[in-house]
Order: structure tokens, then C-alpha cells, then sequence
């Protein structure tokens, strides 16, 4: 196993929806945890805030902590789409 941190990272600004007002977020730490034996990376990225309320927590940790941008807005509108079917385009993205 193998750790890389890093220590130049100390906030972030989120904004979850267009136009909503920017939260400022303290980065604690930020990990990524390499597994050589089994292929697996863990990005580990800790955050810090003051005086959110619980609503604001809970939809921080759902779409902070996903690996991709939630797939629909509250009006049911799809804010993503994959490319994974375009094999070229997935393939020079990944490598």
C-alpha cells in the first residue's frame, strides 16, 4: 500500500445548484490510498464546516462524495450524461 497526502489544499467553494450561494468548505486532509496488490485507489478527502444546518450537511455528503454529479435536478432534469457507449472518446478520456 501506498499513501500520497496532500497538504497545499485548505478550502474548497461549493456551489450545489446554479445560483444557490457558495458554501465554503475547510479541507482537513486529503489521502489517496493506493492497494498494489488488488488494483485499488481510495481517495479519502476529509471537510470541515461551521454552523450548517442539517439539510445543508446531508446534501453536502450526497453530492460531494459522489465520484460523478448527481443525475437529476429537483425538477427531474438530467444534469449528466455518460460517454461510456462512445469507446474512443471513454478510452482516451481514461488513459
Amino acid at each position: 500500500m501506498r499513501v500520497f497526502c496532500r497538504h497545499d489544499i485548505t478550502s474548497v467553494r461549493v456551489v450545489a445548484r446554479p445560483g444557490a450561494a457558495p458554501l465554503m468548505l475547510a479541507v482537513v486532509h486529503v489521502d489517496l490510498y493506493l492497494f498494489f496488490d488488488v488494483d485499488v485507489v481510495l481517495l479519502n478527502v476529509e471537510l470541515g464546516a461551521d454552523n450548517l444546518s442539517l439539510a445543508q450537511a446531508q446534501d453536502q455528503l450526497y453530492r460531494f462524495g459522489r465520484a460523478y454529479p448527481a443525475g437529476w435536478d429537483a425538477a427531474g432534469a438530467v444534469l449528466a450524461a455518460s460517454d461510456t457507449r462512445d469507446r474512443d472518446a471513454c478510452l482516451a478520456h481514461v488513459r
